[in-house]
């Protein structure tokens, strides 16, 4: 488990036996996707439709994100 989800703040892989942390997330609510940027500098961008199950699936992720620190959150 290289990488990680929109829910996990680290991973671990076991192949390197290393662990990366989530260092950034941007959101940016007109686009309906989220930026994600962890500790090793990998990068990946989700986004969602814009149709009902897009909204939900979007407001969801967003509020998930309330647990986080708010220094790690970027809204754009």
């Amino acid at each position: 488990m290289g990488r990680y989800t929109l829910l996990m703040i680290e991973s671990f892989d076991e192949l390197n036996n290393t662990t990366t942390y989530l260092e950034h997330i941007w959101v940016n609510i007109p686009k309906r996707s989220v930026k994600i940027l962890d500790t090793e500098g990998y990068e990946e961008v989700v986004t969602w439709k814009f149709d009902t199950d897009g909204m939900e699936g979007f407001t969801e992720t967003l509020q998930t994100f309330q647990d986080l620190p708010e220094d790690l959150i970027t809204y754009l």
